[in-house]
């Protein structure tokens, strides 16, 4: 029994000695317990900080905190934050980096669905934590576009989506890993820039600590770089493992456990462990940060030099470098020309035996490598012929945007000479000035949309193109591949077939002349029928007559109106003007009201509009026939009950609006993304040709500077068209 007392006691006074020699130290995050910081919170669970000896407190952010100032007052031994630490060094700051682990931006701008690029975000509501950070993330892809982000409207971040999900902003803010996920949730749709698709990269998760504590603690600081980047590698694959642990012991903002599965995703592809080794310092990074940050313009020299004073060494790396200076120093101040001499004649003599068998292992790679670049430069060959075949034209440039190679089909297009290589051509000779900025900037983008736009020939003639692009790297450097699709003949096309379906329209128009003409006609053969009557009875009566008369008159105007009316939409216009949607409105409803009263089909109308705009009225108009055209048809074929259009003019955020509603309810859901498309109809039995929308869509946005879209009412349809002020 003595003997089992003595081995507890034992036992015990180790278990106490070992953890009363743990070292305590202390980790400031930058943000709340979640799978961002799971490679620490696993090196804290699965005992790897132990192991090496350290008690670690891992301690979560509190809103207000200056994290830099935490590590420097010593109130923390190690702090995780973004590339403001590299800004702060360079600022005479005293900070040491450990580790890298994100290796691409993690804080992105999330906008609304039409804020493409950042120019759109003048005038709009930024959430952000400042401008102090937004410029640290975001000034070089504003510059770009020669935004100063001073004038921007910046407001202070809530960190809650619902503020955007509510509208209340027009972009926030935001780390790519968490909160798209949290607006899908929401179904909310936005857009997403980033600055790693401008080819900048400002790091999230950055390990750093005071440079004075790693003079005392450098082996301490080595041993917590250890076992923190031996966390991520066990976290990144255990990812399932320690979202438990999350769930049970960090869940402190009541995270899901699909929120922390989708964010592990997002934390890998940050991490890029296949490309890099994890915690690893990309220096190239670095650099280019410094070039962004600093206003100072460093030589390559200084820039070594201060990145070798801001990251951390291990005592290794110290060593290594003291030793590779020392002997330096003995090669420079000692004679070892004798040394030198037998260690080359040692080592020749192995090279001797070593380059025999070297040799032949050369022999069958050089003939191997003859056999594949044979195969390459007939590939290379094959390729070349089948851009030249393209019927469309193929341009390659270089990372200067100069011409360096081009098919055939690009040389006809463009007009190019055979000794086009010759003339050192760039994109600026072939795009339109208005359009090299906006060019420019889809060049950096990782994926390219292509747009229609205008470009100038070689002999300065205008051709309409539909351009698309791709940035590749070819022997280290960049190039730009650009396909180019001449649009002339397609443009002819389009305009015979719009004419087409003008004169179709014109049919349908008639038939509502017609309707319109009707009525007045048959008043004015019933006067004049009542009239002669009289006159054949001697019945005449002077006042009569001049009663008479006058209603003649004025159902000649109504006819006369109505011809006028006719002629005017079919004028073509040639310049804009400048009215009002109520006016355009009236004028249509002019020609078309008539028939659709005569069909049984009410329309009320609500025109509030007060904002005067420069636009083609008639082309406008024509727009409005044919959508009343479509609701008159969809109302009839449906045999709806009190068939109704309603018709609104309203102003809104500098925006003037009508919208035209019908009760036919609806469209279906599976076809509503799809009506605006070209030959696409619902009427092929009554020969619908489905153009008509198509047309009405592209007169709008591309003629008259406006927006039509159609969604779903409680109803029915309704289409929304709007024009700036």
């Amino acid at each position: 029994m003595t003997k089992i007392i003595i081995t507890f006691l034992l036992f015990t006074s180790i278990l106490f000695s070992n953890t009363k020699d743990l070292e305590k130290v202390s980790l400031q995050l930058h943000w709340k317990y979640q799978f961002e910081f799971a490679g620490f919170i696993a090196a804290l669970e699965k005992g790897f900080y132990k192991e090496e000896g350290l008690d670690v407190n891992l301690k979560e952010y509190e809103f207000g905190q200056d994290i830099i100032k935490e590590v420097l007052s010593g109130n923390s031994e190690f702090g995780i934050y973004n590339s403001n630490i590299l800004l702060e060094n360079l600022n005479n700051k005293p900070l040491k980096l450990v580790s890298s682990y994100f290796k691409r931006s993690a804080l992105v701008l999330i906008t609304k669905p039409e804020i493409k690029y950042p120019s759109d975000l003048i005038d709009k509501k930024i959430m952000a934590a400042g401008l102090d950070d937004f410029n640290l993330n975001f000034d070089y892809i504003f510059s770009l576009q020669d935004i100063n982000t001073s004038k921007l409207n910046l407001v202070p971040h809530s960190f809650d989506v619902n503020d955007f999900a509510d509208g209340k902003v027009d972009a926030m803010t935001a780390f790519i890993s968490d909160q798209p996920f949290k607006l899908d949730k929401l179904g909310v749709p936005y857009n997403i820039i980033n600055p790693s698709d401008f080819g900048i990269f400002n790091l999230q998760l950055e390990l750093f600590t005071n440079k004075s504590f790693v003079l005392e603690n450098r082996n301490l600081v080595e041993r917590f770089k250890r076992a923190s980047d031996k966390g991520w590698e066990y976290a990144l694959e255990n990812s399932d493992e320690i979202i438990e642990i999350i769930l049970k012991k960090y869940n402190t903002q009541n995270l899901t456990k699909e929120f922390l599965e989708n964010e592990a995703i997002f934390t890998q592809r940050l991490i890029m462990p296949k490309m890099y080794n994890i915690g690893s310092v990309d220096r190239m990074f670095l650099y280019k940060q410094m070039e962004v940050l600093s206003s100072k313009d460093f030589s390559d020299e200084e820039k070594v030099e201060v990145i070798d004073n801001y990251l951390f060494h291990t005592q290794e790396d110290l060593d290594k470098i003291k030793l590779e200076l020392n002997y330096s120093i003995i090669q420079k101040t000692i004679p070892i020309v004798l040394i030198i001499l037998i260690a080359i004649f040692y080592r020749q003599r192995l090279l001797t035996n070593y380059n025999k068998k070297l040799e032949k292992e050369v022999k069958a790679k050089t003939k191997e490598y003859k056999k594949q670049n044979k195969q390459l430069i007939s590939s290379n060959q094959n390729f070349m012929d089948l851009i030249d075949t393209a019927i469309e034209a193929i341009a390659i440039f270089d990372d200067k945007l100069q011409l360096i190679r081009i098919n055939e089909s690009g040389v006809n297009i463009l007009k190019l000479d055979e000794n086009y290589e010759n003339k050192n051509y760039k994109i600026n000779d072939f795009l339109l000035k208005d359009d090299l900025s906006h060019f420019k900037i889809k060049a950096t983008e990782v994926d390219f949309i292509p747009y229609e736009t205008r470009i100038k020939t070689s002999e300065n003639k205008e051709l309409p193109v539909l351009i698309a692009g791709k940035r590749t790297i070819k022997d280290y450097k960049y190039i730009f591949i650009l396909t180019i699709v001449d649009l002339t003949q397609i443009k002819v096309r389009d305009k015979f077939i719009q004419e087409q379906s003008k004169l179709a329209q014109m049919g349908e128009l008639l038939n509502m002349i017609a309707h319109q003409w009707r009525q007045p006609l048959t008043s004015i053969s019933a006067t004049s029928e009542n009239m002669k009557l009289r006159a054949m009875l001697n019945q005449y009566d002077k006042d009569d007559f001049i009663e008479a008369m006058n209603e003649v008159y004025h159902y000649t105007l109504h006819l006369s109106k109505t011809i006028n009316d006719f002629r005017d939409f079919y004028k073509e216009d040639k310049e804009m003007s400048l009215t009002c949607m109520n006016n355009i409105v009236k004028k249509s409803l002019n020609i078309i009201e008539d028939s659709l009263s005569y069909k049984n089909i009410t329309v009320q109308k609500s025109l509030e509009s007060k904002i005067e705009i420069q636009t083609f009225e008639h082309e406008v108009t024509q727009v409005i026939l044919s959508i009343l055209q479509n609701a008159e048809e969809v109302l009839l074929s449906k045999k709806i009950t009190n068939p109704t259009i309603y018709i609104n003019t309203y102003d809104k955020d500098n925006k003037t609006y009508i919208t035209i509603e019908d009760n036919a309810g609806g469209i279906d859901t599976e076809i509503i993304n799809k009506i605006f498309d070209p030959y696409f109809s619902t009427k092929r039995e009554k020969n619908g040709t489905g153009l008509g929308l198509y047309f009405a869509k592209r007169i709008i946005e591309t003629n008259c500077n406006g927006e039509l879209d159609v969604e779903n009412s409680t109803n029915g349809a309704i289409f929304i068209l709007r024009f700036p002020k």
